[in-house]
C-alpha cells in the first residue's frame, strides 16, 4: 500500500494493463464466463415489424462486359466482342448487313485514323455505306398518279416517304451529302400525298353532309364575313302583315304635271309629264 502511494503513476499503468488484458483476452476462463446463447425459436410466417427479410444473392447476369478482358487473371491474346443488342446511335436492334458495333481495327490504327483527318473521313464513309438503307425512290411523286389510289395505298406510300426522309437526314449528318438535294423533293412528295388524302376525306364528308341541315365549318363556302352573314333572298323580301296590308291598300300614287313650254316664239303648247315612282317621260 505504501508503494502505491509513493509511485502513483506506476500503479495507474498496472491497473490499465490489467483492464485491457481482461477485456481483450481469449483465454478459456473468459470463454467459459461468456453467457450461453438464447435458444432459437421457430420463426413465425409473418416477419416482425422493423426487420428486413434476407434476400437471395442475384445471379450474375450474362452480358458483353463479363467476357471483356480484365487487368487480372490469365492474359487474353485475342478478344472478339459480341454484337451489341442495340448499337450506339441506332434506335432499334440491328438487322442483317447493319453495323453491329464491331470494329476490327487495333487501338493504334484507331488512334492514327483519328489523328489523320483524311482517314477519319474515309472511315466515316465506309461506316455510312455499311448501314443498310431502304431503296430510294428515283422519281418525284405526281399528284395525277395519286388520285386513283385508295386510302391504304396512300398511307403506305406516305410511310415509305417519311422513312426515306429520315434516312436522308441521317446521311446529312454522317456523310458528305451526295443525295442531300433529294430532301426537298421528298418533302414535296410527302406534301402531295397528304394533300390528296385530305381532299379525298373532304369529298367523302361533303357527300355525307349533302342533304343534312348543318355542315361542319371547314366544309362550308369560304366567303367574306359580310357575305356569310347577310340574309338570303327570301328573308330579305319578307315583310310583316301590317306592312303588307299598308302596301296593298295605300300604293304609291300616279300623278301628272302640266308644263308650259315656249320655244323660239312658237305658240304655247302643253306637254304632259307622267311621273311614276320617281321617274318620268316627256
Amino acid at each position: 500500500m505504501a508503494s502505491r502511494l509513493v509511485n502513483p503513476r506506476r500503479f495507474v499503468a498496472c491497473s490499465l494493463c490489467q483492464w485491457q488484458q481482461r477485456l481483450f483476452t481469449t483465454s478459456a476462463r473468459r470463454l467459459a464466463e461468456k453467457p450461453a446463447p438464447l435458444p432459437s425459436t421457430p420463426s413465425s410466417p409473418s416477419a416482425p415489424v422493423g426487420t428486413v427479410p434476407l434476400q437471395k444473392p442475384k445471379p450474375e447476369l450474362p452480358g458483353a462486359a463479363i467476357k471483356a478482358p480484365r487487368s487480372y487473371g490469365a492474359r487474353l491474346d485475342t478478344f472478339t466482342p459480341e454484337p451489341l443488342p442495340r448499337p450506339i446511335g441506332m434506335p432499334g436492334p440491328p438487322h442483317p448487313n447493319d453495323n453491329s458495333g464491331y470494329d476490327p481495327r487495333t487501338i493504334k490504327e484507331r488512334r492514327d485514323d483519328f489523328v489523320n483527318y483524311d482517314k477519319h473521313l474515309a472511315r466515316r464513309r465506309q461506316l455510312d455505306q455499311s448501314v443498310s438503307l431502304a431503296k430510294m425512290s428515283t422519281s418525284k411523286v405526281k399528284a395525277a398518279q395519286l388520285w386513283g389510289k385508295n386510302k391504304e395505298d396512300l398511307t403506305k406510300q406516305l410511310g415509305e416517304l417519311k422513312t426515306e426522309l429520315g434516312q436522308l437526314r441521317i446521311q446529312k449528318i454522317t456523310s458528305s451529302g451526295s443525295k442531300l438535294n433529294k430532301i426537298g423533293d421528298i418533302r414535296k412528295s410527302i406534301a402531295r400525298v397528304l394533300t390528296v388524302i385530305n381532299a379525298k376525306q373532304r369529298h367523302q364528308l361533303r357527300l355525307f353532309y349533302k342533304n343534312k341541315k348543318y355542315a361542319p365549318l371547314d366544309l362550308r363556302a369560304k366567303q367574306t364575313r359580310a357575305i356569310r352573314r347577310r340574309l338570303s333572298k327570301a328573308d330579305a323580301e319578307r315583310v310583316t302583315e301590317k306592312q303588307r296590308k299598308k302596301t296593298q291598300h295605300f300604293p304609291q300614287r300616279k300623278y301628272a304635271v302640266k308644263v308650259s313650254i315656249i320655244h323660239q316664239g312658237l305658240l304655247e303648247r302643253d306637254a304632259c309629264v307622267w311621273v311614276t315612282k320617281g321617274w318620268g317621260r316627256q
